[in-house]
């Protein structure tokens, strides 16, 4: 019975982290649709939105035919998908911003605020929490020394993140959304490797001071709202 108990523990186990990561593919591919339209065509090499969304899917070890078959299904797909902003508050009114990209916008909306309400939160209107956060290019690089980075300020560059151990590590440039071509060509001729590149939500300030019971239940909101196959990203003034 014990062989039979752990091979059904494994096996759901794999169950788990295969619906997982088809959640996470099938999120990437509607990212490489939405990129291919914003961006300005299908090919990479001509369209920078999209050749980061491709490397954002490779380093999510998405394999290449996968991302081939979601540039090719863009001439299907495109027109019937929509981004959709959303806004909320999750437990001890912590902000949430929710970029979404469906087919479905009553389905979405209806999953989505059911996840708010079970883990304490509610949907808001629009605007209502957009203001607590900045529209910013995020620009990552390997590694530079702090004072380099003063190299680069003048090209709208308002915040520098200098990351120094764990999983994160490297620099980060917060800029604004217009210098972001001219501080990653700059980046790069200065011989840099950029990491990632994209245009995400800042929150101006951060709240947490809160039991661990709760913070625990807006981490779970999180986590199941990033698992969602339409969410394309989710942005919280949570303090780490």
């Amino acid at each position: 019975m014990s062989g039979h108990s752990k091979w059904s523990n494994i096996k759901h186990k794999k169950e788990a982290e295969d619906k997982k990561r088809g959640a996470i593919f099938s999120r990437l591919s509607k990212q490489i649709i939405a990129s291919i339209r914003e961006g300005g065509g299908p090919d990479p090499a001509a369209n920078s939105k999209l050749r980061t969304t491709v490397k954002k899917a490779r380093d999510a070890n998405m394999p290449n035919s996968n991302i081939e078959r979601a540039i090719k299904s863009f001439s299907e797909k495109a027109a019937s998908l929509e981004e959709i902003l959303l806004e909320g508050y999750a437990d001890v009114g912590v902000g949430v911003i929710i970029e979404t990209l469906t087919d479905n916008r009553n389905r979405t909306l209806s999953e989505l605020k059911f996840m708010f309400k079970s883990h304490g939160g509610a949907l808001a209107e629009s605007g209502s929490v957009l203001f607590q956060f900045d529209r910013l290019g995020r620009i990552k690089v390997e590694k530079m020394d702090e004072e380099k980075t003063l190299d680069f300020i003048e090209y709208g560059v308002v915040d520098i993140e200098v990351r120094k151990s764990g999983s994160d590590r490297g620099v980060v440039f917060w800029v604004e959304i217009g210098k972001m071509e001219e501080l990653s060509l700059k980046l790069k001729e200065a011989g840099f490797l950029i990491l990632s590149a994209e245009q995400v939500y800042k929150a101006k300030s951060y709240v947490g001071e809160f039991g661990e019971e709760r913070f625990k239940r807006v981490k779970e909101l999180t986590e199941e709202l990033s698992d969602h196959e339409d969410v394309v990203s989710v942005y919280m003034n949570l303090k780490k």
